[in-house]
């Protein structure tokens, strides 16, 4: 892969295996199993350094690079500069306007788009905002959801949770059988099914794929 002007000049040479858009100002491209930044007048902003990066959202992408022999994720914006500086064991997207990002000593917090922690809360596991609410784990191993302002919504009793589709989330918990069992929350942490399946799926479209008695 490469870039073209409008005259048909190659202003990127087309020596890449892998594209990934950026913003109207950037593209990611991948060359020897690294990636780099460029710009529309085919200008390598950041060299090929980075073993990961991400979409571009509230005009930053998380980015990982190698050093001293463990993946540090952090984040730039579409000119190559680096924001939150890549210190992190892994990083996800920015929605909402923050970030899930975890520490050399394993705690998930959440970061703005400047770095700075959404509240002193500190969590085993977290996962990206989804239609204004995100999953966090207590030091109980226990899943529940935040708002946006960091306020505990849905309490954490629960052994795994999915993201919110179309206001609903998959959940599950562990039964007095002993068998782990998935069921449907909405918003409001109310049950709109029984926890009956074996496997369940988003919602998408109005429907969600499950599995009942291993069917």
């Amino acid at each position: 892969y490469g870039y073209i002007d409008h005259s048909g000049n190659e202003i990127i040479d087309c020596v890449h295996t892998e594209v990934k858009q950026g913003t109207s100002l950037s593209v990611f491209l991948k060359k020897d199993d690294k990636w780099a930044l460029f710009n529309p007048n085919g200008d390598n902003l950041t060299g090929y350094i980075y073993n990961n990066v991400s979409g571009f959202e509230n005009g930053l992408s998380a980015v990982s690079v190698s050093a001293d022999n463990k993946e540090k994720y952090g984040f730039v914006n579409d000119m190559g500069k680096e924001i939150i500086p890549l210190i992190y064991q892994s990083a996800s997207n920015f929605n909402y306007g923050y970030a899930v990002v975890k520490s050399a000593d394993n705690e998930a917090f959440f970061v703005n788009t400047k770095g700075e922690k959404m509240n002193d809360i500190i969590y085993n596991d977290a996962k990206a905002f989804s239609e204004g609410l995100a999953a966090v784990e207590n030091e109980f191993y226990k899943y529940g959801f935040i708002d946006v302002e960091g306020n505990e919504v849905i309490p954490c009793e629960f052994a795994t949770v999915s993201w919110f589709k179309e206001g609903l989330v998959a959940v599950s918990k562990k039964m007095d059988n002993g068998k782990t069992l998935f069921g449907y929350i909405d918003k409001e942490g109310k049950s709109v099914t029984q926890f009956e399946y074996e496997a369940a799926n988003d919602f998408q479209e109005g429907v969600a794929c499950v599995k009942k008695d291993g069917k």
